[in-house]
């Protein structure tokens, strides 16, 4: 068996940039042959980036086919030091360079270029980039000095970033965020603002990197302070929600401020956003409105949603329920899913003076695909009742299933008493059960009461008057009118708990002081007859008479 420590070498051949980004590979491509050695802090076989690019000069990936190879980090997610790729022994390595290889002659003239070596710039170890060189295991190197014309410069740049985003966004390629973050950085290390706001945005969504806001942040204030505006909105962000900064309200207006300055509808809606919910400015629906609108109208979905939402609700505006449809249905068809939902809200109850069940169903159905609850419940509402279509009890449960999955206490009530009573439905006991407890363990007081009236009443479960009267004090208890009247009959009755007339006088007291008639003409009775208390005949007699006028 051969000692899988010893040195092998890697097989790789050169492609121009200006084939990508197709990832087929001309076999008519020259193979070199470059040495791997193995690291016994990986337990891998690896080529030092070094290796590579004195090889070949300004090198811009490495791929095996159609997948980058991404530097080896240590465990601190840090690149390793020397840059190093884990070799692929059994393939063949695409080299992917700025410009044709050089001949020979003029690899040999640019190994012996000392001062040109020592002008490199030291590789930065937080990046992926292969920079840097080392004479010792060169194989060969090349005078592929970079563009110094700042128009060539920024063409360079614009093909990292536009190659970055084909990477992060899957387009013609797998989704690769090791390879945007790599293309990101050629762009950002050369002063890319739009790099650096790439890369920031990597690091602050977690995208192909741990989730690191402090290291955003360092990029979003590169690219912030060449005025570039997204990444003022980005630092905006970061302090309003104290992510890599302390939180400052003072402070994250002042970004959006600079980036709404520049007409920037991001940046607007931030500013709106500080005065509607008075963060580090006084609280001003008038002034968030304003700011709302400007970026409104530049098409920005989430700024459209609360212009919407403030007509709607008369935020210190006058209500416009057609005004708030309009600025809805913007938002909706760029998929915002709450703007989805209020349209077809409004489409269903007619509040904004046009009552349209099929589009009711269109925004309901786009909000519901989205997963948003209270559309998937209103959804199957439609179904149930033949809104707008033909009714479909199996499509409506179905919706309100769904509706019930984050924990929906009402959607799962809803199910429970259409069990129960048999609407359109089998009636089925258990299953009312089933849906009832689902929402009364969640704390629904409704359900609560539901479940003891199941158990009380023995519909689907033997008779349990403990069971009934721990269901009913959890609802009574929260003020509940029906469960309190029923809690005073288990222990009026002494239903398998000892008889108790004080607390059923109590709890019918508490029933009766909500209206509730059938405890009026209990405590009626109670002062007839002096059960738990001293008769009392004129007593009695008012009970009866609040009865008998509700």
């Amino acid at each position: 068996m051969s000692d899988p420590t010893q040195e092998r070498t890697q097989a790789v051949r050169v492609i121009n940039a200006t084939g990508l980004p197709s990832y087929e590979t001309s076999t008519l491509a020259e193979v070199f042959q470059i040495a791997s050695n193995f690291d016994a802090s990986t337990g891998k076989h690896v080529v030092l980036s070094d290796t590579v690019v004195s090889a070949f000069g300004q090198v811009l990936q490495i791929r095996d086919g159609a997948r980058i190879l991404p530097l080896l980090k240590g465990p601190d997610f840090r690149n390793l030091d020397p840059p190093r790729f884990a070799a692929v022994l059994d393939s063949t390595l695409d080299v992917v360079v700025e410009g044709l290889l050089v001949t020979d002659e003029t690899s040999s003239a640019s190994t012996n270029d000392s001062d040109t070596a020592e002008q490199q710039p030291p590789s930065n170890p937080r990046t992926p980039a292969l920079s840097g060189r080392s004479p010792q295991n060169a194989i060969a190197s090349s005078n592929t000095t970079p563009p110094t014309s700042s128009d060539s410069n920024q063409q360079d740049t614009h093909y990292h970033v536009s190659l970055g985003d084909k990477h992060a966004g899957g387009d013609g390629v797998d989704q690769d965020y090791q390879a945007a973050l790599t293309c990101y950085l050629r762009a950002a290390e050369q002063g890319d603002a739009t790099g650096q706001h790439r890369v920031g945005l990597l690091f602050d969504k977690g995208n192909g990197v741990p989730q690191n806001p402090s290291a955003a942040l360092e990029w979003y204030v590169k690219a912030s302070q060449q005025g570039f505006a997204p990444a003022q909105h980005r630092i905006g962000m970061l302090c309003l929600d104290g992510k890599g900064v302390s939180r400052d309200y003072v402070k994250a207006r002042e970004w959006f401020m600079k980036a709404a300055d520049q007409e920037h509808a991001e940046g607007q809606w931030g500013v709106g956003h500080m005065h509607e919910n008075g963060c580090g400015v006084a609280q001003d629906n008038t002034n968030a409105r304003e700011w709302y609108q400007k970026a409104a109208i530049q098409g920005h979905a989430e700024s459209q949603w609360r212009m919407g939402y403030i007509l709607e609700c008369g935020l210190d505006v006058t209500k416009d329920q057609k005004g708030a449809l309009e600025w809805y249905l913007k938002a909706a068809a760029q998929g915002h899913v709450l703007a989805q939902r209020n349209a077809g809200l409004l489409y269903k109850n007619g509040e904004a003076k046009v009552q349209d069940h099929v589009k009711a169903r269109e925004w309901l159905s786009k909000a519901a695909e989205q997963g948003n609850s209270e559309a998937q419940f209103e959804l199957g509402r439609l179904y149930e009742e033949g809104l707008g279509v033909a009714q479909d009890m199996s499509l409506a449960l179905q919706w309100y299933r769904q509706a019930s999955q984050p924990g929906g206490s009402d959607t799962m009530r809803h199910i429970g008493l259409l069990y129960k009573n048999g609407d359109r439905v089998g009636q089925d006991y258990t299953l009312a059960m089933d849906w009832f407890l689902k929402a009364a363990i969640l704390g629904d007081i409704e359900a609560q009461f539901l479940v003891g009236d199941l158990y009380y009443n023995s519909h689907g479960v033997p008779y349990n008057y403990p069971k009934a009267l721990e269901w009913f004090l959890q609802a009574a208890k929260q003020g509940h009118a029906s469960a309190q009247f029923f809690v005073g009959e288990i222990y009026k009755r002494g239903q398998r708990v000892p008889q108790d007339h004080v607390k059923a006088l109590e709890w019918f007291r508490k029933a009766a002081d909500q209206d509730y008639v059938d405890a009026m003409f209990e405590l009626g009775h109670i002062y007839r007859d002096g059960r738990g208390v001293a008769k009392d005949g004129v007593v009695s007699k008012e009970w009866y008479h609040k009865a008998m006028s509700q």
